[in-house]
């Protein structure tokens, strides 16, 4: 087997140690100095060895990357992320949902059946996920902007990033149809009025008010007004 030698200096006074590490030569000499004096000593490494340890090394961490992997498709893939009172959601994908409990996409079928240019959004799939004003800070401020003039008084809730997936040679498809939040119980409050912003890349925005009459849930007629295939979608109360 090959070895090679290499030296690490340690260099201290009484107990306290630093540690150097000086390369090149392909030697080193191990000094462990102390106020008793100094100890030299050769330190040989097995290269076939070290490359077997770096190998169950990979290994451990691609284990690892595909235990996460399976676990957000996992997450993504529960029934409750993507349904809303009752109602499931007919576009495939991951919903990785926590503050937001549930949302449900239900394309609207007439826009499509008159739509040439895009094929059944049954085709389409989404990756939804939250986000808030530490991961996407300039979004954020643009839903503040608009609702200080908009709706000064409200009281922003959780947010979903949504990428939409289309078939080649239809990535400017839109998806337009009824979207279904639910409200986490934290963010309800008994009397009050909900609405969703969306941001669009571009800083274009909307500003949809609930629809249904369910306390426990928002509903939008979203019109996919956007040139890009990724929207973030704000829950906003109005007290």
């Amino acid at each position: 087997m090959r070895k090679t030698t290499k030296a690490i200096m340690i260099a201290g006074t009484g107990t306290v140690l630093a540690l150097g590490i000086a390369f090149g030569t392909g030697r080193f000499a191990l000094d462990a100095l102390a106020k008793s004096g100094s100890v030299e000593k050769e330190v040989e490494i097995d290269r076939d060895f070290a490359a077997e340890l770096a190998q169950k090394q990979q290994e451990r961490i691609d284990a690892e990357a595909l235990a996460q992997r399976d676990a957000l498709i996992e997450e993504g893939s529960k029934a409750e992320n993507k349904t809303v009172d009752g109602v499931e959601s007919q576009v495939k994908g991951l919903y990785l949902l926590n503050d937001i409990k549930g949302m449900s996409i239900v394309p609207d079928s007439k826009y499509y059946a008159a739509e040439t240019n895009t094929d059944d959004p049954s085709k389409c799939e989404i990756v939804a996920y939250e986000t808030n004003e530490a991961k996407s800070p300039q979004a954020i401020a643009c839903v503040k902007e608009v609702l200080s003039t908009a709706e000064p008084t409200a009281v922003i809730g959780p947010s979903v990033n949504v990428q939409y997936k289309w078939p080649a040679g239809q990535e400017d498809s839109k998806m337009v149809g009824t979207y279904k939040f639910g409200i986490d119980e934290s963010f309800a409050k008994d009397g009050a009025k909900y609405a969703v912003v969306s941001i669009y890349p571009g800083g274009f925005y909307q500003i949809y008010k609930d629809t249904d009459d369910n306390p426990n849930t928002i509903s939008i007629n979203a019109a996919g007004n956007y040139t890009d295939n990724l929207v973030m979608f704000t829950i906003i109360r109005i007290d």
